[in-house]
């Protein structure tokens, strides 16, 4: 099956815009993601600010007790809990990775998010930490006090974030889709507009001239290779009809030779039939005076 010239180079060009959008939008999407996480961070920080001017409060008053802090703080972290949806569980822990208060008391629950959360802690980061776990997303922020060091963790339901994360990827996607078509379909146009048309054109007039038709003519139109293919293409024309005139001026000088030939042969010809019936005549006297 044959396959235009435009039909090739849209495709080309398709496929190089492909990868270009495909990169550019994975690109894009990884950027937005880790924007996104750290916004989920700040926000984190911002729900978790009252959590930690209570927990300042209570170590203004009873000073690094571990025992007080569940107890002082639970009704804080399920206010917090029930006022922000996006909220999946908040912690307290010491340097150690041991949970001092947390949203949901309950024995065996969070273990997952726990024990990751004690291998950050191995490191005493000293700035706000995002971690996956238990399918949430988990941020650590430092509290200093003294000479106590606690971190408390907001964990945000991961199930929203991913929802977020896949309706921003979806949008890019189909934006690049868009923008893909929309290419191909310029780069379709432009190609049928400057190249193919006026090489069909020019096809056209070679197969009239193969015709033998040199009636046809071609402007340039354009300064590009277009435009130098069709002024070759007038030239070309222009040099055979030029080589046709003089092929035509050469056959009627070799047919008035050719006649010129013809009639000096003629006049050749009468001569000789003259002198062959003097010497006839000049055989025959000298018969008759041999006979006398």
């Amino acid at each position: 099956m044959r396959r235009s010239v435009k039909i090739k180079v849209a495709f080309g060009i398709a496929s190089l815009l492909l990868v270009v959008l495909g990169t550019t939008t994975w690109v894009s999407i990884s950027f937005f993601n880790r924007e996104y996480l750290k916004w989920v961070e700040a926000r984190s920080e911002v729900l978790g600010r009252p959590l930690t001017e209570r927990l300042t409060d209570v170590l203004n008053s009873v000073g690094y007790n571990p025992a007080v802090f569940e107890p002082a703080l639970a009704e804080d972290m399920a206010g917090a809990l029930k006022e922000n949806n996006e909220l999946s569980q908040i912690a307290l822990y010491d340097p150690s990775g041991k949970v001092l208060a947390q949203s949901s008391p309950e024995k065996g629950k969070r273990q997952d998010a726990h024990a990751q959360v004690r291998k950050v802690l191995e490191r005493r980061p000293q700035k706000p930490v995002t971690i996956f776990a238990d399918g949430n997303y988990h941020t650590l922020f430092p509290i200093t006090h003294e000479n106590t060091l606690l971190y408390l963790s907001m964990g945000s339901r991961g199930d929203l974030i991913r929802g977020v994360r896949s309706n921003i990827a979806t949008t890019f996607l189909l934006l690049t889709l868009a923008s893909l078509l929309a290419c191909v379909a310029g780069v379709f146009y432009l190609i049928q507009r400057w190249v193919s048309r006026p090489i069909q054109e020019l096809v056209s007039v070679a197969q009239d001239i193969a015709q033998g038709d040199l009636r046809r003519t071609v402007t340039r139109r354009t300064k590009d290779e277009i435009g130098q293919m069709e002024e070759a293409f007038a030239q070309m024309i222009a040099g055979l009809s030029k080589l046709l005139l003089q092929v035509q001026a050469g056959a009627g000088s070799l047919s008035s030779a050719a006649a010129q030939v013809a009639s000096s042969s003629q006049t050749l010809s009468q001569g000789t039939s003259e002198q062959a019936a003097s010497v006839q005549e000049t055989t025959s006297s000298l018969e008759e005076m041999n006979a006398s």
